[in-house]
């Protein structure tokens, strides 16, 4: 068994799996989330899942917004998205966010399940938490976002400042209620709030490398330490912010990022000592014919002391265990 604080200490092998059982509750109605919750929950230790019973109340990534308004759509797909409340950088700064209807309602549904089990080992992952940027440009509109930034800078830092004040705030009413946190809804790891969050930063492709600094750095950098640390998930091209972030100081715990748009060989250019969580997508890479030949080619660059947190939900695929076990990796479970 892998001892997690260890782990985000820095002792790791060059490669694990964590595997949960997967959340189908997620984004579903409260009283289905709950139902699903306790179902998924009740058989998680006889199951495959190699990391303790956790609770993902993910309820799409409209969360963050909802403090400042705005309605939310649930297309016919079953994802949501919410409508920007501001058309305009100034309208924005005239809301007054209020207290995020997420935080209480991941809460309520939390405690529900841990009753109905009558457990008090499941751990508390956070709802979709959305960065500063991207929570920014569902507040208003995103063109609007980013001419500002142009236009009114000033202006766009107001905004995007007290953006990031409402998601640090959004953390900390959840850590003063459960104490601790383990994670955002993905990717499926076991992040302890002790070392730090993971935030998604989806806006960050579509800014150039100089806006990026201005615009993007100094509020990731307030998060990260505010908290201890940032592990970012992207599934865009952002290989060209990867040297400003390197260079910028702040504490970067790791990368979700998805090939061929961001590469494992871009990262570890300009990393050494992170944790990757790799996503291969696959109509994008045919130079890939499996999974496992994707991870073997990961496996065989590593250099250095980045590290691979294969997610998985129950089981993982034979294939890749193998090349995970023939690299040196190690497919235990963790415990604190």
């Amino acid at each position: 068994m892998q001892n997690i604080k260890n782990y985000w200490s820095g002792d790791r092998p060059p490669c694990v799996v964590g595997a949960i059982r997967n959340p189908a509750y997620r984004q579903l109605a409260p009283a289905q989330m709950a139902d699903g919750a306790v179902e998924s929950l009740r058989g998680w230790d006889e199951s495959r899942a190699n990391l303790p019973p956790m609770f993902f109340p993910d309820f799409g990534p409209p969360t963050m917004a909802k403090s400042w308004g705005g309605e939310v759509v649930r297309q016919d797909n079953g994802e949501f998205f919410i409508k920007p409340v501001a058309r305009t950088v100034d309208e924005a700064l005239e809301i007054q966010p209020r207290e995020n209807p997420d935080a209480r309602l991941a809460l309520d549904i939390f405690r529900e399940v841990c009753g109905r089990l009558g457990r008090t080992d499941i751990l508390f992952r956070t709802p979709d938490l959305q960065g500063v940027l991207n929570t920014a440009a569902m507040v208003v509109k995103q063109e609007e976002l980013l001419i500002a930034m142009h236009a009114e800078p000033d202006k766009a830092h107001a905004f995007l400042g007290r953006v990031c004040d409402d998601c640090i705030r959004f953390v900390r009413e959840l850590l003063a209620e459960v104490g601790r946190v383990h994670g955002n809804i993905w990717p499926y790891f076991w992040l302890p709030s002790e070392f730090g969050v993971s935030i998604t930063e989806d806006l960050m492709p579509l800014l150039s490398a100089e806006l990026y600094v201005e615009f993007g750095m100094p509020y990731l950098k307030r998060v990260a330490d505010e908290f201890g640390g940032v592990f970012i998930h992207c599934c865009g091209d952002f290989a060209r912010h990867l040297g400003p972030l390197a260079e910028s100081g702040i504490r970067i715990l790791g990368f979700d990022f998805h090939h061929p748009f961001t590469t494992f060989r871009q990262i570890q250019e300009h990393f050494d000592g992170i944790v990757l969580t790799p996503n291969m997508y696959g109509a994008r890479a045919p130079e890939y014919a499996t999974g496992a030949d994707f991870l073997r080619s990961i496996l065989e660059e590593r250099s250095g002391k980045n590290a691979i947190w294969m997610p998985a939900c129950d089981e993982l695929p034979q294939d890749i265990s193998r090349v995970i076990t023939k690299h040196g990796g190690s497919l235990d479970g963790f415990r604190e």
